[in-house]
């Protein structure tokens, strides 16, 4: 009988150290791996959900104060008067709306309908309702008129008014400059995300630069009365298609220039000088010239003198010999209809 209950001991204390051991291998392995699943969503970076998405942007709230959220989770808010930003951070966290404003949390409930978001802060059950912030656009006044430049880059399609909600004229569009320590344009629109523009006749130059890198721009839409198309003026803008009005009389150097989604043009009668590089670096394989343009007003390398310098073959030797009409490419070798 002793022996029996040595021999139970003996294998119950051999089961109970097997036990522990696969136990704590066990316990090792769902540790290891924990830390490794930790280590590996700490390390991912997720991105914004698609309800998140929807509240990046500029929003109004019944106060008058300005919030913006951003796409890296950050934002500001604008009090009314205020000329200071409040910055916070922001998620969605199981369906509410989670803010940190100068290190206190907040959390609310919200509501998002189209271009409306309210939200009710859960600890003082305070309700805010927010819109979005509309495409806005800015006014310059001078004593002839005034000149307008994008306000907020919110927006998409953007239709320039012939007068400023004072009541003057809008002649002019502001020129964008080029900042090195930015590596952006400031002022203007050029290398913003606009994918419409419609610029009145009450605008008579579309000045240097001011639609450059463009990269979304679509449409574009010039209305008669104007009358010159400056340098660079749609440069690296990849819009595909463009009405020349019959007001323009001269088109800058540059002005087309890497106008990659363009593939057809027309030149109206009234443009007598095409400049320096204008129709270079672009896939133009039809263009009809309307009117006669003199030789020494279209400049020799219009359409470039080489590989090198966006060469899109012989149409202007062909357009000299050949006259108005419409011609388009095989390769680099063009051909009047």
């Amino acid at each position: 009988m002793k022996n029996k209950k040595r021999a139970f001991a003996r294998n119950f204390g051999i089961i109970a150290l097997a036990a522990v051991m696969v136990f704590s291998i066990v316990s090792c392995a769902m540790l290891e791996g924990f830390a490794l699943m930790s280590d590996g969503q700490d390390e991912q970076d997720t991105g914004l959900t698609d309800e998140e998405k929807l509240l990046v942007g500029m929003w109004r709230s019944n106060t008058g104060h300005l919030y913006t959220f951003n796409e890296d989770r950050t934002g500001t808010v604008r009090l009314s008067g205020s000329n200071a930003d409040n910055s916070f951070t922001w998620t969605i966290f199981f369906g509410s709306l989670s803010m940190t404003i100068d290190g206190s949390p907040m959390y609310a409930s919200y509501t998002l309908n189209g271009d409306e978001l309210s939200w009710r802060n859960m600890e003082d059950n305070v309700e805010i309702r927010t819109t979005r912030e509309l495409p806005g656009l800015a006014f310059t006044h001078a004593r002839n008129g005034c000149a307008v430049s994008l306000g907020t880059e919110t927006g998409k399609v953007i239709v320039i008014p012939a007068t400023c909600p004072q009541g003057h004229p809008v002649t002019a569009i502001v020129a964008p400059v080029f900042s090195d320590n930015t590596y952006r344009y400031e002022g203007g629109f050029a290398g913003t995300a606009i994918t419409s523009i419609t610029v009145p006749g009450s605008i008579t130059t579309i000045g240097a630069y001011v639609f450059s890198d463009c990269e979304n721009l679509d449409s574009v839409i010039l209305e008669n009365g104007v009358t010159t198309i400056g340098e660079n003026a749609f440069n690296s803008s990849h819009f595909r298609s463009i009405t020349i009005p019959a007001s323009v009389t001269s088109i800058g150097r540059y002005a087309f220039s890497r106008s990659y989604g363009l593939t057809s043009l027309t030149i109206p009668a009234s443009v007598t000088s095409i400049g320096d590089s204008a129709f270079t670096h672009n896939s133009i394989s039809s263009i009809t010239f309307l009117g006669a343009i003199p030789a020494a007003a279209f400049h020799t390398t219009a359409f470039g003198n080489s590989m090198v310098e966006g060469y899109t073959g012989d149409l202007r030797e062909k357009y000299l010999a050949g006259g108005p009409g419409t011609y388009t490419r095989s390769g680099s070798t063009w051909t009047k209809q």
